[in-house]
């Protein structure tokens, strides 16, 4: 016997408002078959030796839980250090407006300059116009920017939507083979296979900053049971079992290749990954 069970958003309904359809592709799909075992001019299992074999395969496309929300990345002025728009409000203390040691009000957003220090020796001046001179910005931040996404829109904040798709493919094949010995001693073993992949975690960031990796499982299961009945009210029943599971945990080629020395200048760092 065959199966087959497919999910695709072509034939989902459109999201409301936004007649959007995120990318949402399953299909669970397999087969059985068995019988008695026979090799020709070898052996014939007939009334005697019987295997069953089945094979379950999964695939999915699902898109990362926080498709489609939005987070902040800089835009074209905070890359060049330009925080002007950032500015807010002025800033309670206690109830009250918020004032340096100065007298000078303190607002949202401010930045402080560390090394513009006021005659009193201990309070910090804010950037002019909240900008910070591209002189002073560090040239591995610099570069640090360039693997960071482009904005999405005009906005301030939440100007960049989180997208992605998280595969996940996985094989599960078994077998099961009985040998009766005698009416009453009966030999039975199983084995079955379980293979799968997947991302360990779905951040929905492009994969040169994403926190995401490569999730490998392989698991092993085998059974060996020995029945025999040694008179109709008794039943001697022997098993024994085995299962072994690795997991292993990689990283993106793109991350595990990256060079913090070569591509962003930074020294006394881990060199790779």
């Amino acid at each position: 016997s065959v199966y087959d069970y497919a999910i695709n958003e072509a034939l989902n309904a459109h999201q409301p408002y936004t007649r959007s359809r995120a990318p949402s592709r399953q299909n669970n799909f397999g087969g059985t078959f068995g019988g008695p075992v026979w090799i020709p001019h070898l052996y014939n299992g007939r009334d005697k030796t019987f295997f069953f074999y089945s094979y379950e395969g999964f695939r999915s496309v699902l898109p990362v839980p926080n498709s489609g929300t939005f987070t902040t990345v800089p835009n074209a002025n905070d890359r060049i250090g330009n925080f002007a728009a950032d500015v807010g409000g002025q800033v309670n203390c206690g109830g009250g407006p918020c004032k340096d040691a100065l007298g000078n009000a303190v607002f949202a957003g401010q930045i402080f300059d560390p090394q513009a220090l006021a005659p009193d020796g201990f309070t910090r001046l804010p950037f002019t116009n909240n900008t910070i001179p591209t002189t002073r910005i560090d040239p591995v931040a610099l570069k640090i920017q360039g693997f960071l996404p482009k904005t999405a829109n005009g906005l301030q904040a939440l100007n960049y939507q989180l997208s992605g798709t998280s595969p996940r493919p996985q094989n599960l094949p078994s077998i099961k083979v009985d040998h009766s010995f005698s009416s009453n001693l009966k030999l039975s073993t199983f084995y079955t296979y379980v293979a799968g992949s997947g991302q360990t975690s779905t951040d929905g960031l492009p994969v040169n900053i994403t926190t995401a990796g490569f999730n490998h499982s392989n698991s092993s299961t085998a059974r060996l049971n020995v029945d025999d009945t040694l008179r109709p009210s008794m039943l001697l029943h022997l098993g024994v079992g085995y299962v072994n599971t690795q997991v292993s945990k990689l990283e993106f080629p793109e991350v595990a290749s990256f060079n913090q020395q070569t591509q962003l200048g930074l020294t006394g760092a881990i060199t790779t990954g």
